[in-house]
């Protein structure tokens, strides 16, 4: 099972992933190569590798074996926005049949950074996310919005190439 980890920044700007699903021990991929088996649901990445954004980590528990999804065309995306000073947290709403269903809530840990990942998404769909800041009363923000379209077997195109009698090289539909 692929787990979804929170990300935030410790002091000394290293990027602390966390999370709380799964069963030990999990694999920690990265662009589709192996990084880390860890049996404690933690791991950092330091912040000299990645100074501005955190990696795009996959991290998979023990029950799916240790292989990782396709890391070309994953079926998930990474929602990631800055934390708001006074913010106690932030809910992150998708748009189904045209009503905003909450699907994650994260708490406000003063990092600056947030990052959440989308559960598996279907193949050649578009969907609707947005993020909104809540104080410690549950009032919310503005939200954020942000849409995505699913492609994750592109077709090739599907062209020819030919040399003319100029030598250049003419490319055409097939």
């Amino acid at each position: 099972m692929r787990v979804d980890p929170t990300v935030a920044r410790d002091p000394t700007g290293a990027w602390d992933f966390a999370w709380l699903a799964g069963t030990p021990p999990w694999h920690i991929w990265l662009d589709g190569r192996l990084l880390a088996t860890v049996s404690d649901p933690e791991y950092q990445v330091s912040a000299a590798q990645y100074p501005a954004v955190p990696p795009d980590l996959e991290i998979v528990d023990s029950s799916s074996g240790s292989v990782a999804q396709n890391s070309l065309y994953p079926p998930y995306f990474q929602i990631q926005w800055y934390g708001i000073i006074g913010a106690a947290g932030y809910v992150v709403e998708q748009l189904v049949n045209s009503v905003w269903t909450k699907v994650h809530s994260s708490a406000e840990r003063g990092q600056g950074y947030i990052c959440w990942q989308t559960p598996a998404l279907q193949d050649a769909l578009t969907y609707q996310f947005r993020v909104t800041a809540v104080d410690n009363q549950g009032n919310g923000g503005t939200p954020v919005p942000f849409t995505f379209e699913v492609c994750r077997n592109p077709l090739h195109p599907a062209v020819t190439f030919a040399l003319s009698s100029s030598g250049a090289v003419v490319v055409s539909p097939s």
